[in-house]
């Protein structure tokens, strides 16, 4: 009966493997194909399109760097009005992952749902304008913490 139980236990680790491995493998292949049908696009020009709106280069620059981190390139055409979530990640986890570490990137508290609500009053969409949009409004919020440590980037 144990060993029974054991083979059951070992089988469904594997396929959970498997299925996560597969799905990861599908995400890898459609990124690859959005990257290779995009346009290019350099980083300046990405830069420079959100420099031109007021935003921050620092923080530009840092969600630029997040977004590359989770979809494991290290070069990849975003564009501004691009839709991170739906185009991007695969586990609802990513977009918390980008907001909390650009914040702690920053020495700002993490969003909260209220900050969240407030910047989606505006901006529905998770693009990169909503992201810097987040991050101003937290950084107006908390004016008084210290600035970033900028050797970490």
């Amino acid at each position: 009966m144990k060993s029974s139980t054991i083979i059951i236990v070992l089988l469904v680790v594997v396929i959970a493997f498997c299925s996560h491995y597969l799905k990861n493998k599908k995400r890898k292949g459609a990124l690859k194909i959005l990257n290779d049908r995009s346009p290019k696009i350099t980083f300046d020009e990405y830069l420079n399109y959100f420099k031109n709106l007021g935003y921050s280069p620092l923080h530009i620059t840092l969600l630029y760097k997040k977004i590359l981190i989770l979809v494991g390139e290290d070069q990849f055409n975003f564009y501004p009005e691009d839709n991170i979530g739906e185009l991007y990640f695969y586990d609802g986890l990513d977009d918390v992952e980008i907001m909390d570490g650009m914040c702690l990137d920053l020495n700002l508290p993490k969003a909260s749902q209220e900050d969240i609500d407030h910047v989606q009053k505006d901006n529905p969409f998770f693009n990169a304008t909503f992201v810097l949009d987040l991050i101003s409004f937290i950084k107006a919020k908390n004016t008084k913490l210290s600035p970033p440590d900028l050797n970490t980037f």
